[in-house]
């Protein structure tokens, strides 16, 4: 996992400077669903053809049942260049054998009778600062982000990012940090979902 990371981190480190992610997740009552994930670098990099040839942005799916890669696509928007791949996964919980560190680990649980949604994302640990000193010097200012959203199947109750990135009309939490946070701290998201629906939806679906 670490040395993937590692791959695709220093590549786009070493060639561009900066680095930005962002995600969304559409997580349905079963916990099925499917993810778009990208990462964009400036226009302005020295990225050629064939640098990226090694990265290893794509899930490793040939040990894991229950995910699909459906695309992948590049494009320019805003001056930067994007990488964007998109699966479909039976269940959220599959995601956890991927080898990518920007994945992080998901976690599903029960509480007071609602779904907890939880995941650390921890890529400090994965990166050599020595080997890529310069790089991580830039990064430090801040202005490049990442960004994870998930769009839940029924209501949020809470999550621990502001308000304003709570979306109660389309049941989706974002979760904004900047690269530095991303290279220097464990990331912590966490959100509870209002669960009634799922077990309506599961006994109706048995005895229709």
């Amino acid at each position: 996992m670490k040395k993937a990371t590692m791959i695709i981190m220093g590549t786009l480190l070493l060639l561009s400077g900066c680095l930005e992610y962002r995600e969304s997740i559409w997580l349905e009552d079963d916990l099925s669903g499917h993810m778009i994930y990208e990462f964009g670098y400036p226009e302005f990099a020295d990225v050629r053809d064939g640098d990226m040839d090694n990265a290893d942005i794509l899930p490793d799916t040939s040990q894991t049942d229950g995910i699909r890669i459906l695309s992948y696509n590049t494009y320019e928007q805003d001056d930067m260049n994007w990488i964007q791949v998109e699966l479909e996964f039976d269940n959220i919980l599959i995601m956890n054998y991927c080898q990518q560190d920007w994945l992080g680990t998901i976690e599903i649980s029960d509480e007071d009778g609602n779904l907890k949604y939880s995941r650390q994302v921890t890529i400090s640990d994965s990166m050599d600062t020595s080997e890529f000193g310069s790089a991580l010097k830039l990064a430090m200012f801040g202005q490049y982000q990442w960004t994870y959203t998930v769009y839940f199947s029924d209501e949020i109750i809470e999550a621990n990012t502001p308000s304003i990135r709570i979306d109660a009309q389309n049941n989706a939490v974002t979760w904004e940090y900047s690269f530095a946070s991303v290279l220097n701290e464990m990331l912590q998201m966490d959100a509870v979902i209002d669960n009634k629906n799922f077990f309506q939806k599961t006994i109706h679906s048995i005895f229709k």
